[in-house]
């Protein structure tokens, strides 16, 4: 399994040292962007923090997803993990790190599953083993993975201008010609539907400003 690794007193200050488990929701934000700039800067001492605070979120992604066993769930996210370890960037917020993950741990599955639906469709074309009907999600999961790569990318730059470049509420509504209260409440539904929640009744964001 992945583990950080022991701390080394001669090396320079890592960027996950102080990261702690979030608690409320800016802290949050601040711990992702954290932990996941860590990673990324090549420090398995945030990777080792993550993996700490998001297995049971992955863990449970599998298998409610794939409807399988604990054993296979657990191959996933360590699958998952090593993807994690060299392709993840700053993510701008917990609940962009959050649907990342979870796109990262239903592929990893996916992967696993169409492996095994090729060696049994092999199998049995050579005649060492009979046909069987087993529950298969492959097409389940094929479409949430697009749902996720839809929401993420449709996301992410309003995410990265409100928590990575820091504009405000009204920098926000200037650039995109809407009221602060139009884009205070799309930033909130952005942040339900990555995290995977039922969106919160949409205020009328009125109309643009000429």
């Amino acid at each position: 399994m992945v583990t950080p690794d022991q701390p080394d007193s001669t090396r320079a200050p890592d960027p996950s040292d102080q990261v702690v488990h979030p608690s409320a929701t800016s802290d949050e934000d601040a711990w992702a962007a954290r932990v996941s700039a860590g990673i990324a800067a090549g420090s398995r001492e945030s990777l080792g923090h993550l993996y700490g605070a998001k297995f049971d979120l992955l863990l449970t992604t599998v298998m409610r997803a794939t409807r399988r066993d604990e054993s296979f769930a657990l191959d996933c996210v360590q699958d998952a993990m090593i993807r994690v370890a060299t392709r993840i960037e700053r993510m701008p917020s917990a609940a962009s790190l959050d649907a990342w993950l979870r796109r990262v741990v239903l592929s990893a599955a996916l992967d696993r599953l169409r492996k095994e639906r090729s060696d049994a469709s092999r199998a049995v074309a050579a005649g060492a083993q009979r046909p069987t009907r087993l529950a298969d999600p492959v097409d389940e999961i094929a479409t949430e993975l697009s749902r996720l790569d839809h929401m993420l990318h449709e996301d992410r730059g309003l995410l990265r201008l409100r928590y990575v470049a820091g504009l405000t509420l009204q920098q926000l509504a200037e650039h995109l010609g809407l009221a602060p209260t139009a884009v205070d409440s799309r930033l909130r539904r952005i942040v339900d539907r990555l995290r995977g929640g039922e969106p919160r009744p949409a205020k009328a964001e009125g109309a643009r400003r000429p």
